[in-house]
């Protein structure tokens, strides 16, 4: 009988710590979110939820998978294969995989800008559309950085 007293006690403590674990690795979110005066922290994805970690105003221009204006492997990107995607970004700061927004759009940095560019410098990957990026030219926008 006082076997089983122990057995159960230690279920219990076992099951309590668990849980303690789960719920500081999961935590609330809102660590994750950075305190902003806008009204839309948190921005829905296809797949899960993402939170805004930082805001800032860059010089955004464009790009497109020819040689001229990358390398003589236009298709890949740093982060891999590029050619047939609209979600992807160049910028030389943030990590591959990084999601970002611009104009209400999510883009993913997948590729990096020549090293003469800082991080304030973004590259829209527009495919093979050149008068596209050709028109886009550069502008200042907003950028959201968001995890």
């Amino acid at each position: 009988m006082e076997d089983d007293n122990l057995f159960v006690k230690i279920m219990i403590t076992l099951t309590f710590l668990t849980g303690l674990l789960i719920g500081l690795s999961i935590g609330s979110g809102k660590e994750c979110v950075k305190e902003s005066k806008r009204s839309d922290n948190f921005i829905s994805s296809i797949s899960s939820p993402l939170f805004v970690k930082d805001e800032t105003m860059a010089s955004i221009s464009a790009y497109n998978s020819v040689p001229e204006q990358t390398d003589n492997t236009p298709c890949l990107g740093a982060g891999g294969h590029i050619c047939g995607r609209d979600d992807v970004v160049a910028n030389n700061c943030l990590p591959i995989g990084t999601m970002v927004q611009i104009d209400g759009k999510i883009y993913e940095v997948y590729d990096r800008m020549n090293s003469r560019y800082g991080c304030e410098y973004f590259d829209i990957y527009m495919g093979m559309d050149i008068q596209g990026a050709k028109e886009f030219g550069r502008q200042i926008k907003e950028v959201i950085i968001l995890q």
